[in-house]
């Protein structure tokens, strides 16, 4: 899963990452931006608005990906639930990304808030990628099917595994039948 979200991440340029329904991280984080991973998550408010906002981009939904704006920096993220039958079990994450809706004040505003020093900020808000609406959608069309596709599969394994188990079950069961007729069998004798 790892090497599929660096991937994806490589091939969009956007950031990626795979939590759980509460926004921890699972997987390594893919093409984080500077300011979100070494300025907005090194404070204890950043880290805790991102982990929110990881946790409700990745809500599930059957209507297509969750698209909002981050509620740290004010970028754009999206996001796609991946299901076990009706269990949600994970996030998938892309974003920190700017749009035209992006406002700098605001991004120096959250800066003020959590903490975080207004020139590294500016800095690292120069290597944001910058992307239009529609080209976000694509991508987030593209991993809400992906994630999608990772929730088919984890009903496929988990089914998988539901029937070695109860193979592994039976064939024990058939094991201690055979030893008691064998006993049985010997004590006939």
């Amino acid at each position: 899963v790892q090497k599929l979200q660096n991937a994806f991440s490589a091939a969009t340029g956007l950031a990626s990452i795979i939590t759980e329904p509460d926004g921890t991280p699972i997987t390594n984080p893919s093409g984080f931006t500077c300011l979100c991973n070494q300025i907005i998550r090194k404070t204890e408010k950043g880290t805790k608005n991102c982990m929110n906002s990881d946790s409700t981009s990745g809500r599930p939904s059957k209507d297509g990906p969750i698209i909002q704006k981050c509620l740290s920096a004010g970028l754009i993220d999206g996001g796609a639930s991946i299901m076990i039958g009706d269990y949600h079990i994970a996030n998938w994450l892309m974003g920190q990304v700017m749009d035209a809706s992006c406002n700098e004040a605001d991004v120096l505003a959250y800066a003020d808030e959590i903490g975080a020093d207004r020139s590294d900020v500016l800095e690292a808000l120069k290597n944001v990628p910058k992307m239009s609406q529609e080209q976000f959608l694509g991508f987030a069309d593209f991993l809400y099917i992906n994630a999608k596709e990772l929730s088919m599969l984890a009903v496929v394994n988990l089914q998988q595994k539901q029937e070695i188990e109860m193979r592994l079950q039976a064939e024990a069961q058939l094991m201690q039948e055979r030893e008691l007729f064998k006993v049985t069998i010997q004590s006939i004798g």
